[in-house]
């Protein structure tokens, strides 16, 4: 019995070293593992994330953390459009390339061009040595929304929104004698043939002159446009800008008479919401 009970002992024992041994060594294993991972270079991207949206025209932070990575390594940014809307069948209406050879520094300011179409896109973050690009460590942002400016809320309800098909707002570059504005636009056109093109838009420039002055915008007057039976009218609300425009395209075009109807008609409008215009819009000329 008591030779029985040493063995005992000793089986227990060896039992216990076994697994202690083998405890030690998935420990090491683990430490040794985990190691190698905390040193593994990596790239995250802070900005944009998931779900953003930004205007066409507006300036954004693209930011990363980078990790591992030697500090001399540089920084490229692509971009790339997904699905939905359906992508073009011959290649990208843009350049992919925002930025290439940019220092570590976690961050860059990006001004969104007009020429990116309103969609889904990806950004990537790269990190290389040189040029050639070569053994890259890179990273794609979630994907987020690039859409024109919103339009300005004070020229809601459109004009008469129920019998007007007014189009989407899209992006518009508003011509102004110093340059242009960018901003967002809808625009549509309310008559085609007709002999009496006031009818159509003079309902519409006094719905706006009432209703503008009412919220406190005011008239520029430097920047009033008119022709024959067209007009352009420049409101201003500190850095913000609405205009409302009106065209009248004759049918009958001749150089030794007055263009004579029938005539179509195209209403617009247009608003662009900061201040990025106002260097453009200097000493405005505004009605009291």
């Amino acid at each position: 019995m008591l030779d029985n009970s040493k063995k005992n002992k000793k089986r227990t024992l060896f039992i216990l070293t076994f697994f202690l041994l083998i405890a030690i060594g998935a420990g090491f294993y683990f430490w040794q593992i985990r190691g190698q991972f905390q040193n593994v270079a990596s790239i995250s991207i802070i900005s944009p994330s998931a779900q953003d949206v930004w205007a066409m025209g507006s300036t954004h932070v693209i930011s990363w953390n980078t990790k591992n990575i030697p500090s001399e390594n540089k920084i490229s940014i692509t971009i790339r459009r997904i699905p939905p809307p359906p992508l073009p069948l011959d290649g990208q209406e843009f350049d992919p390339i925002l930025f290439i050879n940019l220092p570590d520094t976690g961050s860059v300011n990006w001004t969104i061009p007009t020429a990116y179409p309103a969609g889904t896109y990806i950004i990537a973050v790269n990190s290389y040595k040189k040029v050639p690009i070569t053994n890259v460590i890179a990273v794609e942002s979630q994907p987020f929304k690039i859409q024109p400016l919103p339009l300005s809320q004070d020229i809601y309800p459109l004009y008469n929104s129920d019998s007007i098909n007014w189009s989407a707002p899209h992006t518009y570059s508003l011509e102004v004698p110093n340059g242009g504005i960018f901003g967002s636009a809808v625009d549509a056109t309310v008559a085609t043939g007709t002999m009496n093109p006031s009818k159509f838009f003079s309902p519409f420039d006094k719905y706006y002159k009432n209703k503008l002055t009412a919220l406190g915008w005011k008239v520029d007057n430097s920047l009033l446009a008119n022709g024959p039976a067209s007009g352009q009218v420049v409101y201003r609300k500190g850095d913000a800008v609405i205009a409302v425009n009106f065209l009248t395209i004759f049918h009958d075009i001749s150089n030794t008479r007055p263009e004579q109807c029938p005539c179509d008609v195209d209403l617009s409008l247009f608003s662009s919401n900061f201040s990025s215009s106002s260097p453009i819009l200097t000493a405005p000329n505004l009605s009291q």
